[in-house]
């Protein structure tokens, strides 16, 4: 996945994306739609991603795993 400032992967495959933490919280982001990638200042890499309902979100580093579910007829792996 590219990491450049300027790219913005299409997600909207995606009918939820889960971000899950060691301490068994989990944060849950429906309907994401586009995804940036970039390095962090606080070491790892931080993803930012808006929804088909013009939500925002800024996810720090930190987690331990990404789990989603793809709408039927798409692949889970996209890029």
């Amino acid at each position: 996945m590219a990491m450049t400032k300027d790219v913005w992967n299409d997600i909207s495959c995606e009918k939820y994306r889960e971000y899950l933490y060691a301490d068994g919280s989990v944060l849950r982001i429906d309907n994401p739609f586009k995804i940036h990638i970039a390095k962090s200042s606080l070491g790892g890499h931080a993803h930012r991603i808006t929804t088909c309902s013009d939500k925002a979100y800024y996810v720090s580093p930190g987690w331990i795993a990404i789990r989603w579910e793809a709408f039927s007829g798409y692949p889970l792996f996209k890029f």
